[in-house]
């Protein structure tokens, strides 16, 4: 757990200096982003997927399975003869990428808010494992910039690129559209408010049981089979307890900058998404396509302040995500699994663990 925390450090180095740089090239900036890039894309067995992912491109076993885009994607790298570290390489670059470009659309403070996006586990640590998912979310982030500016066509475009790599990128397509026409409906704060109650409630419902035989012979049943691990219930309170304190200024964030509206709500559907399906963690991915707009709405909740409150509401809000980022490591690394794991660190360029 060491290497990520000297990552996280590095990272965080980089960013700052670049802040408080006068030059104008951004060069530490982009040292910061290859840093992240060249850490998720150049590992060596580590990500709980990492296995399976290998399997199938070196055998094609279960290709069919697969979406079309994904198995394009693989066709494509094999036909220049790449193996298949290129193929973990080609997804971390092209996910943190469109992260990049998406924040460097939604809000002036890119620093702070790609840091946020490396300390957020649910996000780049599950780039790890997840990569097919964790792309269509960094896709349909970007992609909402275009339907924020009425250009339906590339927003289209891109959206179907992240459904033909999974196909839950459908949901965010849906939802993202509804938000985008009912916004002046679902932004009153009463009514996310009440919405994450009734999600709360729905955390302490048994899904599996509820579920179970709906989706017997659905592709995704195995979510419902057998004993499935919840969500921390440490982790509900603490997430519930910080979308309300942003819920409490969500007036004032959205009067500083109307679009802001569109990524508090979605930031809130996270929450109520996660509540929702505490009962089987891995339904919770589905926030992630709603959780990534938490990196723009907690940096400009950041900015709301005056230069010195500011300067302690940043250290607490790295001292935060920070501390979420080592925990969710730390509890990672104590599963008892034989899955490959995140830690510890191994490279393509070393065998040595760190």
């Amino acid at each position: 757990m060491l290497f990520y925390l000297i990552f996280a450090l590095c990272v965080t180095t980089f960013l700052l200096l670049d802040y408080f740089s006068q030059e104008e090239n951004k060069v530490l900036r982009m040292i910061a982003f290859i840093l992240v890039v060249c850490v998720a894309g150049l590992r060596e067995y580590v990500g709980s997927d990492f296995d399976d992912y290998v399997s199938i491109y070196t055998t094609k076993v279960n290709e069919e399975k697969m979406e079309f885009g994904f198995v394009a994607i693989m066709d494509f790298l094999r036909f220049l003869g790449f193996n298949y570290n290129f193929l973990f390489f080609f997804f971390s670059f092209s996910t943190c990428l469109f992260v990049y470009l998406g924040i460097k659309k939604y809000t002036s403070n890119v620093n702070f808010a790609l840091l946020i996006f490396v300390l957020i586990p649910g996000l780049y640590l599950n780039s790890f494992s997840i990569l097919r998912q964790i792309f269509a979310v960094s896709v349909s982030f970007y992609a909402f910039y275009y339907l924020l500016n009425k250009r339906y066509l590339l927003y289209g475009t891109f959206m179907f690129i992240g459904i033909s790599v999974h196909y839950t990128c459908i949901i965010p397509f849906i939802l993202q559209i509804l938000a985008f026409k009912y916004i002046d409906i679902l932004k009153k704060p009463r009514l996310l408010f009440i919405l994450l109650l009734c999600s709360l409630g729905m955390s302490q419902v048994n899904l599996i049981a509820l579920l179970g035989n709906f989706f017997e012979e659905a592709k995704y049943a195995h979510y419902f089979i057998g004993e499935r691990a919840a969500v921390n219930i440490y982790k509900i309170i603490v997430l519930n307890f910080v979308a309300i304190i942003i819920l409490g200024f969500f007036k004032r964030m959205q009067f500083v900058k109307p679009s802001q509206k569109y990524f508090t709500v979605f930031y809130l559907f996270s929450v109520i998404f996660t509540n929702t399906f505490a009962s089987i963690v891995e339904l919770t991915r589905i926030a992630y396509y709603f959780k990534i707009f938490e990196i723009v709405c907690v940096v400009d909740f950041v900015y709301l302040f005056n230069k010195y409150k500011r300067v302690w509401i940043v250290l607490l809000v790295f001292i935060y995500y920070l501390s979420v980022f080592l925990f969710s490591l730390k509890t990672e690394s104590e599963l008892e699994t034989d899955d490959t794991k995140l830690t510890p660190y191994k490279s393509v360029f070393s065998q040595s663990s760190f």
